[in-house]
Order: structure tokens, then sequence, then C-alpha cells
């Protein structure tokens, strides 16, 4: 309802996007399948061709794999740009959605502004103290 109009929240994906690889992405899967892809269809289609990417069939060693996964970059698939870092783990721009009216759509990117200087480090508060109520003694047993 109005309560969540104008709310801001990310998703790994969204077959609506603005960005050309997901769209194109999303509008082959709904001329095959009939329906909007997901994240788990996104994500199984990147894995699969960035996989089929880095197989080299004069080394099909595991190590060798690793190493192109690893030195991977520019790689834009469903789910936008991607590559990977120094552990394994896969580097992506979130997608940032909001509600306008009944409809969820990308939200518009904020205009950069200059940020603000920070001249003081952060000051660390002490958690305030909390003890435990007790109950009033009675007489008798409930």
């Amino acid at each position: 309802g109005r309560a969540v109009s104008g709310a801001v929240f990310v998703d790994g994906f969204f077959p609506r996007s603005r960005r050309e690889s997901s769209s194109i992405f999303a509008r082959h899967f709904r001329d095959t399948y009939g329906r909007d892809p997901g994240e788990l269809e996104a994500e199984a289609y990147d894995a699969t061709s960035i996989l089929i990417k880095a197989i080299d069939s004069d080394t099909p060693d595991r190590e060798a794999v690793r190493e192109r996964l690893l030195e991977m970059r520019g790689y834009e698939g469903a789910g936008g740009p991607m590559h990977f870092d120094s552990y394994g783990g896969s580097v992506k721009k979130p997608f940032i959605l909001t509600v306008k009216g009944r409809t969820i759509v990308e939200a518009e990117p904020a205009p950069l502004t200059e940020l603000p200087q920070i001249t003081e480090p952060p000051q660390i508060m002490e958690p305030p103290q909390i003890t435990e109520p007790t109950l009033p003694e009675t007489e008798g047993t409930l």
C-alpha cells in the first residue's frame, strides 16, 4: 500500500532493468519460457557462461580454470558487469530498486555531490548499563 511507496531496497537481479545485458537476457528468457526470469535463473546463466569462458581444452585442469576465473574482467551477464575478488567471491553491482505506486522500478541514481569532509575521528560511546528488573515478592503461589 501507500506505506511502502518510495521504499528503497536492493536485489541481485531485476528482469526489467535498464542495464543492457540484463534486459537482453530477460527478453530472451521471456521469449523462451513465457515468464520473467528470477535471480536464480540469472545466477545460473552467469555461472555457466563464465565457466564456459574459463575452460580451455588445452589445459583443462582445475587450477588453470581457477586462475582464469580470477583474472576475468569485463564480463557482462544477466546480472550486469561482474568479476571475482582474490578470494573467489563474485563482485557485482546490486540492483537498487524502489516502489512507485504499485510497481517496483529501478531507482534513479542520485546525483554525485561532494562528500562531506571528516575533520574529527568518530567518538565511541559506552553502551548503556542495563540492570535486570526485580519483581516484588508476593505471598502465596499463583
